[in-house]
Parts: structure tokens; sequence; C-alpha cells
């Protein structure tokens, strides 16, 4: 009777298995889907497993935090911290031992009420409103540069043109005199001749 006890029992975790396999692999639409990485949900927790195994292998870390598990979920848990008694002689120890770190605290605390009166004054206060000015300065800036840079194209437009009628200038100078000077040649050749004839 005991063996076909063992016979049901052992027949009931295989089709609950089944059932299991069946739920993990199934297909969006319901069906079983193709198993293509594991043939069981035995086979896929063993190469899990085999797989943890070889990449904790050789890492003395990994295999140190490995072996202190239990103790590390056993600090963790809340019931250890329940369990710890910190009699008063120990607080006492522990106070006078961060006496330093509550001076520093304490010396921290008092620089900041001196700077309370700074921090809490008009010109704080008064910062988002400068702020505001400063944007509306700020654009006025932007725009007073454009107008510069086109001011400067302006200007760079008029030197070119400047010199440009400079150098006009000066060819039309150098023609009027060249002809001036032909002029007067003529003109100092036709004297000497009519000194001649008389």
């Amino acid at each position: 009777m005991a063996s076909d006890d063992k016979v049901m029992d052992w027949s009931s975790i295989e089709s609950r298995m089944e059932e299991l396999e069946y739920l993990v692999y199934k297909a969006k639409d319901g069906k079983a889907a193709e198993r293509r990485r594991f043939k069981s949900v035995a086979d896929g927790v063993y190469i899990v497993q085999d797989r943890l195994n070889r990449s904790r292998s050789g890492k003395k870390n990994i295999k140190h935090v490995w072996q202190q598990l239990e103790f590390l979920h056993k600090i963790i848990s809340s019931e250890f911290f329940n369990k710890l008694n910190v009699t008063d002689d120990v607080k006492r120890e522990i106070i006078l031992a961060s006496e330093p770190y509550f001076k520093d605290v304490a010396k921290h605390l008092e620089e900041i009420k001196s700077l309370e009166e700074f921090i809490n004054s008009d010109v704080w206060k008064s910062v988002p409103d400068q702020i505001e000015k400063f944007k509306a300065l700020q654009e006025i800036f932007v725009k007073q540069q454009v107008e510069v840079d086109h001011l400067a194209e302006q200007v760079q437009e008029l030197l070119i043109n400047y010199n440009s009628a400079i150098d006009i200038l000066s060819r039309q100078f150098i023609e009027w005199d060249k002809t001036i000077t032909k002029l007067e040649m003529k003109l100092g050749v036709a004297e000497t001749e009519e000194d001649q004839v008389l």
C-alpha cells in the first residue's frame, strides 16, 4: 500500500512538472511552443546552475560571497537586528566615540546660523527680479550686437566704395596731368617757333 502511495506521489509530481513545462514553453496563442533551448524545466534549471558554477569558478570573491550567503541573509534580516541587545554602556561608548563628529556638525551648524542673516537678506530675495532684468538686458545686448554687425558690414562696404572712388580719381588726375603736360609741351613748342619767326 505504501509503495502505491509513492507511485501516486511520483505520478502527480510528474504531471505537475509537465503542466509547468507547458506553461513555461507555451506560445502566445496558448499552443505548446517548440522547445529550442531546454528539453524540460529540470534541464533548464540544471543548465542555469551549471552556468552559475562556471561563472564563479576562479573568482575568489564570488566564492567567498557564495559561501557567506546564509550569513549575509541572516545579517540583512530584520530579525537579526531585533535580536541585537545594545546596553546603555555600549550606547554611551558609541556616543563618546562619535564626539568629534558631533562637534564638527555643531561647528557647521553655528556657521550656518551666523550666515542666516546674509541668506535671508533682501539681496537674495531680489535675485529673481535681478535675473529678469538681466534677461531683458541680454535681449537688448543681442539686438544691439546684431545692429553693430549690420553697421560694420555697411562701414566695410562704404570703405570699399571709398577706396574704389579714390582709385578712380587718382587715375583720372594722372590722365589729366598727362594731358596738361602734353598741351604745355605743345604750347611751349609753338611759342619757340613764334619767337624764331619774329
